[in-house]
Parts: C-alpha cells; sequence; structure tokens
C-alpha cells in the first residue's frame, strides 16, 4: 500500500484539480464558447427585431438629408454636408451595433446565430476608417479580444498557451499602429500561482480583398514571441499569420480565424495598462510595440 493515496483530503484535491483542468479546457476563453441552441422561431424573432432597427436608423438618416433640401450638383458645400450626415448616421448605427454585440456576448449562454446576424448588419455598414489608417496611424489604437468563435480561433492569433492545464485566458489585446503590431495575452493560472502575461510583437500591414471587395486581410509577421517567464518562442523563421477582415473602425474590428466561420471579435480598449497593473503584469518592458 506504500502507492497508495493515505490522506482522502489529499485524494479530494486531485480529483477537484482534474475537473477544473477538464472544465477550464472546455470553456476557454473567459467562458466564450458556451452557447445555446434557441427555437428557430425565437431567433427568427430576435433576427427580425434587428433588422427592423437598422432599417428604421437608415430610414432616419435619409430623412435627415431629404428635409436639408435638395443637393445641388454643383454646390460641394452641400454634397459635403450631405456626406457628414450620412457617415453621422453609419456611426451611430455602428455604435448600436456593437452595443448589441456586446449585449449578446455578455449573455450568460450565447446565442451565436444572433451574433453572426448583428456583425452581418455590421458589415453592411461604411467604416470612418479603413482598416490600412489604423495600421498605418502614428496614434496607437488597443482593442481587445471579445469574442473568439472556438479555442482554436484564440490559438490562430496568439500563442495557445491558454490551452496548458489549468490555464485560463483572461485577456488578450491587441495594439495596431505605425506598421507594427503587439498582442498581449494574460493567463490565469488555477491555484497558488501568479498571473502571466505573453506578448508577440510583429510587423501588421493590410492587403485588399478582391475586386470590388471591402474586405481586406491584416497580415502578421510576427518575429518576437515572449511566454510569461521570458522566455522566447519564436524560432528562426517568423510566424505568418493572415486574418481576414470583414469590418474594421477605431471601436471594432471583425475578422475570421482563417475560416470564415470563426469569428473574431476586437473591441476598443481604452485603458490597457490599468488592467495589466491590476493582473500585476503591467511591466513597461513587455508593453512596447
Amino acid at each position: 500500500m506504500a502507492n497508495s493515496i493515505k490522506h482522502p483530503l489529499l485524494g479530494i484535491i486531485i480529483v477537484i484539480l482534474i475537473s477544473n483542468a477538464i472544465a477550464f479546457n472546455a470553456i476557454g476563453f473567459s467562458g466564450s464558447f458556451r452557447t445555446r441552441s434557441p427555437s428557430s422561431a425565437l431567433q427568427m424573432v430576435r433576427k427580425g427585431r434587428l433588422q427592423k432597427e437598422m432599417r428604421e436608423m437608415n430610414e432616419d438618416s435619409k430623412a435627415t438629408i431629404s428635409r436639408r433640401g435638395p443637393v445641388s450638383g454643383s454646390n460641394r458645400r452641400e454634397k459635403s454636408e450631405a456626406r457628414k450626415v450620412m457617415s453621422a448616421a453609419e456611426r451611430k448605427a455602428e455604435s448600436a451595433l456593437v452595443d448589441r454585440i456586446m449585449g449578446f456576448l455578455g449573455e450568460k449562454k450565447r446565442d451565436l446565430e444572433m451574433i453572426k446576424s448583428a456583425v452581418d448588419e455590421l458589415r453592411k455598414l461604411n467604416s470612418a476608417q479603413s482598416l490600412r489608417s489604423i495600421v498605418g496611424s502614428q496614434n496607437l489604437a488597443d482593442y481587445q479580444l471579445s469574442f473568439a468563435w472556438d479555442d482554436s480561433a484564440v490559438s490562430f492569433v496568439g500563442t495557445g498557451l491558454h490551452k496548458v492545464p489549468l490555464a485560463r485566458l483572461d485577456y488578450f489585446f491587441m495594439t495596431l499602429g505605425k506598421g507594427r503590431l503587439l498582442m498581449r495575452e494574460v493567463i490565469r493560472i488555477i491555484g497558488p500561482f501568479p498571473t502571466v502575461l505573453n506578448t508577440l510583437v510583429g510587423k501588421a500591414s493590410v492587403e485588399k480583398g478582391g475586386e470590388g471587395s471591402k474586405d481586406e486581410t491584416l497580415k502578421f509577421v510576427i518575429d518576437s514571441v515572449v511566454d510569461g517567464t521570458g522566455k522566447e518562442l519564436v524560432g528562426e523563421e517568423p510566424r505568418l499569420v493572415d486574418v481576414p477582415i470583414i469590418y474594421a473602425s477605431d471601436q471594432v474590428i471583425v475578422g475570421f480565424a482563417g475560416d470564415e466561420e470563426k469569428l473574431l471579435i476586437f473591441t476598443r480598449e481604452e485603458d490597457v495598462d490599468s488592467i495589466l497593473f491590476e493582473k500585476n503584469v503591467g511591466d513597461e518592458k513587455k508593453n512596447k510595440i
């Protein structure tokens, strides 16, 4: 009996640890993958309401323009004003859709069909910014990964180290600007272990989609990957990642993890540093693009 468990409490602890490992591997990134399959009738009602709201917003913007009177073909000022009104209406619609998407993401059991429907509506809008302008800007823009379709979608852009047993991805941040990319993974280890910060740094560029397409591809050339212990993980060849983007603005970036089914939704984050310091991973050396 020398190899048997002598203390019953030790056996209970081992069972709990194994159970936690299984549970966290299944749920993954902040519970992102808990979904539900509502009835078809309920889905149609919710989708219909969303589409109705978008139609009403479009009608309101058109009515605003028509109240201003006809736009003369030779009057540049009036044309400019009409464009501003339409742009403001689309920004309002974008804000409403982002709020709606975040509402869907905040539900205890997420309705993937409604998330996809809201993204489809967002895709119809004309963004005030292009992805190219965001990547090339001298001002850095921070985004948080608010939704990933599944575990493999997170690994597509990240290190995949959140899949280690007892690990949970608390935050995933992406910073773009100056033609560069910085991604930061905040990973919590269950038990008496410190939270760790993994960083991925490299170049970022944008490639246009096919003829007539508004879609673009965000291309990463990651030449540095450092884990929470300070160990460099990149080999001799840099890692290349292509992320098809279907909508990009200063507030939200929506793309796919390779497969068009696997959504990635990044939303603007204004204070990454505070979150990192709160998690005790606010190392200034690791947070430079």
